[in-house]
């Protein structure tokens, strides 16, 4: 790779400000401190990374440098594009600028770190396990003596460990794959969200007393297994936070067997009309596995018990 040119590698990023969520101009970025890396969720060990970047930074100023596109390997997301432009703008972040992942996944590690050095950063921050280069063949170390070499101020920030666990986006993954909502929220740092418009459904839950509002699953995104969850939900254009039943499954009692898998809330504190309006859905605990009845007698008798246990829970998480 010959000379690099900052107006063409500035040309080739996305940037956004993330307090106005509008594009941003390129200039804007350069000097600043970035920090690398996919931010997937930006869990409890992204955040620490944020803060020490900042700390480091002089001009206190960061842009987070990640990607527009997705590495497949990485399959099913724990946050969108626009959620995790939210959650680092709430962690102080100024910039986020995004590369093309299949612009720049063939470049050597030496080819990247000079790229880098185009954008006369005021340093660049990546955590321990940072990979790069041409099939991920470059790590920390190589950060270090690269960074060095082309005369950037780089920094490595070792693990970050909460209650002494190892965090990470594929282990979160998993447990909200397992249903256990609770434990990746330990590690998020807040509840497990999907955010979706509300659609109408058949009407069944309406005829039995439990009117719920349909959300179709998020494409890309990571579902808690089947299941019955207690929930909050937060509507766009209200400030006020709701608590519900979510049920995510396939109601084998009703579609026995046919049914395509779907998530549904059952607020128990909102009665306003909602249908096509923007729900956000915290995942609390999950209460129960998706049970097969042998009636809707069954399955209703069932649901007065949720409703009653998720009223508690709702006095619980009002008092903390």
């Amino acid at each position: 790779m010959s000379g690099v040119c900052p107006e063409s590698v500035l040309k080739q990023m996305h940037i956004i400000n993330l307090k106005t969520g509008a594009p941003s101009s390129t200039d804007n970025i350069t000097g600043t401190t970035f920090i690398l890396g996919y931010f997937d969720g930006v869990h409890r060990g992204h955040r620490k990374l944020i803060e020490e970047a900042k700390n480091i930074s002089v001009s206190g100023k960061t842009t987070v440098l990640t990607f527009d596109s997705l590495p497949t390997k990485k399959g099913k997301l724990l946050s969108t594009k626009k959620e995790k432009e939210i959650l680092l703008r709430d962690c102080g972040v100024e910039y986020a600028a995004y590369e093309d992942f299949q612009e720049i996944r063939d470049l050597s590690g030496e080819e990247f770190i000079r790229r880098l050095s185009a954008l006369s950063p005021e340093s660049v921050v990546c955590g321990y396990d940072f990979t790069f280069g041409r099939g991920a063949s470059c790590s920390a170390p190589d950060f270090e003596k690269l960074t060095k070499k082309y005369g950037i101020n780089g920094f490595v920030i070792g693990e970050y460990k909460y209650s002494d666990e190892e965090i990470s986006s594929r282990k979160i993954k998993e447990l909200i794959e397992e249903g256990n909502v609770e434990k990746a929220n330990e590690l998020l740092g807040y509840s497990y969200r999907i955010s979706s418009s509300v659609k109408h459904g058949a009407g069944l839950g309406h005829t039995m007393g439990f009117p719920t509002a349909n959300l179709p699953c998020p494409r890309g995104k990571v579902i808690p297994s089947t299941g019955v969850y207690f929930c909050s939900a937060k509507v766009n254009g209200y400030t006020d936070t709701f608590y519900g039943i979510c049920d995510v499954g396939y109601r084998p009692t009703v579609e026995k067997g046919t049914g395509k898998l779907r998530i549904e809330i059952h607020f128990l504190d909102c009665s306003m009309d909602i249908y096509g309006k923007s729900v956000t859905v915290g995942f609390l605990t999950k209460m129960r596995e998706e049970i097969s009845f042998g009636s809707i007698d069954l399955l209703y008798e069932q649901i007065e018990r949720d409703r009653t246990r998720a009223e508690e829970l709702i006095k619980e998480y009002r008092c903390q």
